[in-house]
C-alpha cells in the first residue's frame, strides 16, 4: 500500500462497564497502532470516569443525548476524517479483538472493501450465530464449512453479503463515497442499510479468516416480535436503494406473509397489527423515504 496507514477505532458506548477492560485493553495489545475514540451516548455507570483514569489514551466524546448506535458512530467517524484517517474500525462496546486482527485485515485491504474478521462468540469457542447465519460466502460458498474459519482450515478473504458492524474496518476513500449511517435508523439496521448502499456502488464485503473479534452476546435471548422489530424491517426494504418502489411493494408483502405464517404457527396474531401501523407509519414519512434514497444513490459523505 502507497498511502500512510493511520487508524482510528470508533466504540460507540452506553453503560459499557462490563466490557471496558476487555474492550480498550485489547486494543491496547494491537500490533498496528491506532486511535480510539470513545463516543458515549449518556452512560451513568461510571464507565467514562474509568476510561479517561484507566485509558487517558483515549480520545471520549460525550454525547448530550443517546442519538443510538448509528448518529453515535457518525460522531466518531466525524472526528476521525477530521484527523486525517486512513482507516475506520468500528468496535462494539461488547467485543474485543486478538491483537493481530487489524494487522490482518490490512494485509488483505484495498481502497475501498469492507473487511471483518470472523466473528466468535464471548467464550472464543464457537461462531457467532448472527455472522454463522448471516455471513454466507458468496459462490460455492457450501465447499466452505462455517466452522472451517474457526479451525484455521482456511486463510484469505471471502466475500459475503452480511456482516453485522460489531467490527468493520472501513477506508475513509469508501466513507467520503458513502457516508455515514443513515438517521432513519435509530437502532439496528443501519448496518444492513449501509450494505445495501455499498452493494449499489459495487463495494465488496469481505471476511478474513484467522483474524478473530469476539463478541459477548450469547447470553441474550432471541428478540420477540414487536412493534420496533417489524417497522425495522419494513423500513429496511424501502429504503433498499437496490430495487425500486414497485419491487419493494412485493417485497412487504412477501414479508407480510411470512409474517403471518408466523403469527399462525406461534398462535399470536396481534403481531399483524404490527405490519399495518408501521405500514402506516411509513406512508407518513414517504417524502423522507424518498429523499432518503435520493441521498444514498448519490455519491458523498452524507449525513456526517
Amino acid at each position: 500500500m502507497t498511502y500512510q496507514i493511520n487508524i482510528f477505532t470508533i466504540i460507540v458506548t452506553y453503560n459499557a462497564m462490563p466490557w471496558v477492560d476487555r474492550c480498550l485493553g485489547s486494543l491496547r495489545q494491537s500490533t498496528i497502532a491506532a486511535t480510539t475514540v470513545v463516543v458515549d451516548n449518556g452512560s451513568t455507570d461510571g464507565s467514562i470516569a474509568y476510561i479517561k483514569t484507566h485509558y487517558p489514551e483515549v480520545v471520549v466524546l460525550e454525547q448530550k443525548k443517546n442519538s443510538g448506535f448509528g448518529q453515535g458512530n457518525n460522531a466518531g467517524i466525524r472526528y476521525a476524517l477530521e484527523h486525517g484517517c486512513s482507516h475506520v474500525l468500528l468496535l462494539n462496546q461488547d467485543a474485543w479483538i486478538e491483537s493481530d486482527m487489524p494487522e490482518k485485515l490490512l494485509h488483505y485491504a484495498d481502497t475501498d472493501s469492507l473487511l471483518s474478521p470472523v466473528h466468535l462468540n464471548g467464550k472464543g469457542v464457537a461462531l457467532d450465530t448472527n455472522f454463522k447465519n448471516n455471513s454466507v460466502i458468496r459462490g460455492g460458498w457450501q465447499h466452505l464449512l462455517h466452522n472451517d474459519p474457526l479451525l484455521d482450515k482456511t486463510s484469505g478473504r471471502y466475500e459475503t453479503r452480511e456482516i453485522n458492524a460489531a467490527c468493520w474496518l472501513l477506508p475513509a476513500s469508501t466513507i467520503r463515497m458513502i457516508g455515514g449511517f443513515n438517521p432513519l435508523f435509530y437502532h439496528y439496521g443501519e448496518d444492513i442499510n449501509y450494505l445495501h448502499r455499498l452493494r449499489y456502488n459495487h463495494i465488496p464485503v469481505y471476511f478474513v479468516t484467522s483474524s478473530y473479534v469476539y463478541h459477548d452476546r450469547e447470553n441474550r435471548k432471541p428478540a420477540e416480535v414487536d412493534y420496533s422489530k417489524v417497522y425495522r424491517e419494513l423500513l429496511l426494504i424501502y429504503t433498499n436503494i437496490n430495487h425500486n418502489t414497485f419491487t419493494n411493494h412485493l417485497k412487504s408483502v412477501r414479508y407480510l406473509a411470512g409474517l403471518t405464517h408466523r403469527a399462525l404457527k406461534s398462535k399470536k396474531i396481534h403481531i399483524l397489527r404490527y405490519y399495518f401501523s408501521a405500514l402506516n407509519e411509513l406512508r407518513r414519512k414517504k417524502s423522507e423515504i424518498t429523499a432518503s434514497r435520493n441521498k444514498e444513490k448519490s455519491t458523498g459523505t452524507h449525513w456526517l
